[in-house]
């Protein structure tokens, strides 16, 4: 099997932070959201080389899936020639990109010709889609559990509010 989501081990305790402790994480702590660059490489790189796999993945994964911006700006050009039954080679490639003006986003066309050159192939296409959308559906997760977190923080602090204030008026 191919690369899976990088998920470093320091990631897992900063995903949500322990609400009976009183300090916070550490200034310096890194949140990386899980994804996998290398497959996002190898499905660019297997879709430029092979015009045909992009019906292995299309029911799979969507532009919105790659980590990177810069893949899913080179996925969103593979796509659009694809749709138009064009052939997604790395000279399509780039002049869908410059016609969009979206070629220096997507790292110009060394960057395109690094990919093809350093891809897999095609051959495990789909495998590579399903580790890429696995990694997107986690990252999806991570902000539900971090958009909840801070909603029932925000709700503890203001019900603490509230208290304080309750406790103030009946003081008087």
């Amino acid at each position: 099997m191919g690369p899976a989501c990088s998920f470093p081990a320091s990631m897992e305790r900063n995903l949500m932070p322990d609400p009976f402790s009183s300090s916070d994480l550490p200034a310096n702590s890194v949140r990386v959201p899980p994804h996998s660059v290398e497959s996002e490489q190898t499905i660019l790189g297997g879709l430029m080389l092979n015009t045909q796999a992009f019906d292995q993945i299309s029911d799979i994964i969507t532009a919105e899936d790659f980590y990177r911006a810069d893949h899913r700006v080179i996925f969103d050009a593979i796509a659009a020639l694809h749709l138009r039954g064009e052939p997604a080679d790395v000279i399509t490639v780039y002049n869908e990109l410059e016609r969009s003006g979206r070629s220096d986003a997507a790292g110009g066309r060394p960057y395109l010709n690094a990919l093809t050159s350093n891809s897999l192939g095609a051959g495990n296409i789909r495998t590579y889609a399903e580790i890429v959308r696995d990694c997107s559906m986690l990252r999806q997760l991570v902000s539900a559990a971090r958009r909840r977190t801070s909603l029932m923080t925000r709700r503890n602090w203001f019900s603490r509010s509230m208290k304080a204030r309750t406790a103030g008026t009946k003081a008087s």
